[in-house]
């Protein structure tokens, strides 16, 4: 059975009819209402999740504060991707912000195609290092980049965020307070609407 995932997969390197069948075979479905938890801090995270349709977060507490480590909507993997390569305890939580539909695979079945399918290996790979890069583009943004620029860079990559997320999980989300955050959007759409200012 073909399912998202396994076209997720297909995306980072050729994956054969048979292959894509057993990933398929391993997928669940799910369905899931809105505030739902994927994972809990103080959990080993044992699933790689698709979105299908939905909107999922990522966060860590930090004392009485929640901080959003990544926010991910339909067409994207989410999971605690620490936790689930070291097998230990996660930091983070992850909270479903819409209803959503999602694809679910777990870690010992991903294990178990890894050894049967030699090949799927480098599939693995690529994955891992796409989104190392991911998240390692978005530490150094938080660093080096000014609110607007990290605003503007969102905005370029997930324009659809900022209608569909709590305004307080993206302000978290690029490491800036609320006000910062729509501070930065009123100086946006001002100069936006300014004479000669007609591009975004």
């Amino acid at each position: 059975m073909d399912s998202n995932l396994t076209s997720f997969f297909s995306r980072f390197d050729s994956i054969s009819d048979e292959l894509s069948e057993v990933v398929g075979a391993y997928v669940v479905q799910l369905t899931l209402s809105k505030k739902s938890f994927l994972l809990k801090s103080g959990d080993v995270c044992n699933h790689l999740y698709f979105i299908k349709n939905g909107l999922v977060r990522n966060f860590v507490n930090d004392g009485d504060k929640e901080l959003t480590t990544d926010i991910a909507m339909d067409g994207e993997l989410i999971t605690s991707f620490s936790s689930l390569i070291t097998r230990t305890p996660s930091l983070e939580n992850i909270e479903l912000l819409e209803d959503s539909s999602l694809e679910a695979i777990t870690y010992d079945d991903l294990q178990d195609i890894y050894r049967k399918y030699p090949s799927f290996n480098k599939t693995g790979r690529l994955i891992a290092e796409y989104y190392y890069h991911h998240l390692s583009h978005q530490t150094n943004q938080l660093r080096f980049s000014n609110t607007t620029e990290r605003y503007l860079q969102m905005m370029e990559r997930k324009p659809q965020l900022i209608q569909r997320a709590p305004l307080k999980y993206v302000a978290s989300y690029l490491g800036m307070t609320l006000e910062n955050l729509s501070r930065v959007r009123k100086n946006r759409q001002n100069f936006v609407t300014k004479p000669g200012n007609d591009t975004y």
